[in-house]
């Protein structure tokens, strides 16, 4: 999905608001030059090579971050940064129910 102007513009004023001095910063090499990139990424399950294509597959929305120095690549939330519409930070994740099994 491309990022719209209207996005990117609620995607900057988040960075200002959450990061450190407003700005990001390359985790790896503290570079400063980092760009988010104009797409958000979908990120799956791993299912060990088997594809599967369902409305009820877990997909995880991201913003590449990008660091022009090093080639760090870093991810923001889309939901999180209001971006998409997704998941709520109140979500209590499901609990493994093989776990009470042993």
């Amino acid at each position: 999905m491309d990022i719209t102007p209207e996005m990117k513009a609620r995607l900057d004023k988040f960075i200002v608001d959450k990061f450190p001095g407003g700005q990001l910063y390359c985790t790896v090499c503290l570079g400063k030059d980092v760009q988010t990139s104009n797409i958000i990424i979908e990120l799956g399950k791993y299912t060990q090579g088997v594809l599967i294509i369902s409305p009820g597959a877990v997909k995880i929305p991201l913003v590449p971050v990008i660091c022009m120095t090093c080639g760090s690549v870093g991810f923001i939330s889309a939901v999180i940064a209001g971006l998409v519409p997704g998941f709520t930070k109140n979500v209590t994740p499901e609990k493994d129910k093989n776990k009470d099994a042993n």
